[in-house]
């Protein structure tokens, strides 16, 4: 059980790791790794509604879209730091 609990929270980490990633590349756009770039396209993200693929919230920021900036930013960033 106890491995499961930390493989879990690994992939947690990792989850909120490449959402920040998404997030400071909408910023600051940079040539990424292809490994990287793969890696974003088979990530799943659980959105309000069901299941995304973390690519398309990172094609909807591109877009500027505010729904998905919230929704990434309330779920990788540290919960002391709050949206303005």
């Amino acid at each position: 059980m106890t491995k499961t609990f930390q493989f879990d929270n690994m992939s947690k980490q990792l989850d909120k790791t490449l959402v920040l990633l998404v997030l400071s590349l909408v910023f600051y756009p940079t040539e990424i790794d292809d490994s990287i770039n793969q890696l974003l396209k088979e990530t799943s993200f659980k959105g309000k509604d069901r299941k995304d693929m973390l690519f398309d919230k990172f094609e909807k920021l591109n877009k500027f879209d505010d729904q998905s900036f919230n929704e990434l930013f309330s779920y990788g960033v540290p919960k002391i730091i709050e949206p303005i």
